[in-house]
């Protein structure tokens, strides 16, 4: 597998996607293609992190090597993540002008926002197939840091949300397992990033959901109100990445 491999991953410096890839996801500083080799080989995923401007080139931003590093270490913790199969980067005179790492194909998952769309109970419905993700991190204190509905993907003929895969681990941090309060900022980061119109139901019936299946020392009404609290607070991904307990300094 390494030799073809090695030839046939792009060129992470690249803004657009070769002939032989398909779009899965564009934003400033980040592509995502699924890239078809053939009927010799799989499809696979490549994500890359083109660099644009000399200062991150001096700095080598390491996007990619520390998703691929944050995936190997959720894996050993016992969390269902694509299996990432190498990481890469390019270098220019000496700058590196890109990064990525290239992952298995989930091809035939379905995320929850996109889940949503289709259930009778709508979003709150979905929501409910991203529980058992969310305790999979909360049992073994792994803060995904951006545990949101496009991020848990269900595999096809899992319609109670068993079977799932979290993508996206460009950030995450470590803690010890069974952490309420870590489940507290996961919750809250999950409603955050809910559609607008969502929040309350999902404060309210789906956080109770949630806290029934978790077995929490916590209080059902103390985790509510900490969740709001944490909901109203916006913290920045360098703050999401040193949690600590609500209420404490």
């Amino acid at each position: 597998m390494k030799a073809w491999l090695s030839e046939a991953v792009p060129d992470p410096s690249w803004t657009q996607a070769p002939e032989n890839a398909e779009i899965l996801k564009t934003a400033r500083q980040r592509l995502v293609l699924r890239i078809f080799f053939g009927d010799a080989h799989p499809s696979l995923v490549a994500k890359m992190f083109p660099l644009r401007n000399i200062s991150s080139m001096l700095r080598y931003k390491k996007y990619a090597y520390q998703e691929f590093c944050n995936g190997q270490e959720a894996r050993a913790r016992g969390i269902r993540v694509p299996r990432p199969y190498c990481y890469f980067h390019r270098r220019l005179f000496g700058l590196v002008t890109g990064s990525g790492l290239v992952t298995e194909d989930l091809a035939g998952h379905r995320d929850i926002l996109q889940l949503s769309r289709t259930r009778p109970g709508g979003y709150l419905e979905a929501s409910l197939l991203a529980i058992p993700a969310l305790l999979s991190l909360y049992h073994a204190g792994v803060h995904h840091v951006d545990a949101r509905d496009e991020n848990i993907l269900i595999a096809p003929n899992y319609d109670d949300g068993t079977k799932f895969s979290i993508i996206d681990w460009q950030y995450a941090a470590f803690f010890e397992p069974r952490s309420d309060w870590l489940l507290e900022h996961l919750c809250a980061h999950y409603i955050r990033k809910a559609p607008l119109g969502e929040r309350e139901a999902l404060l309210n019936d789906w956080v109770k959901r949630l806290h029934g299946q978790a077995d929490m020392d916590t209080p059902l009404d103390i985790v509510k109100q900490r969740v709001e609290r944490l909901l109203n607070a916006r913290p920045s991904v360098r703050a999401r990445l040193h949690l600590k307990p609500v209420g404490k300094d």
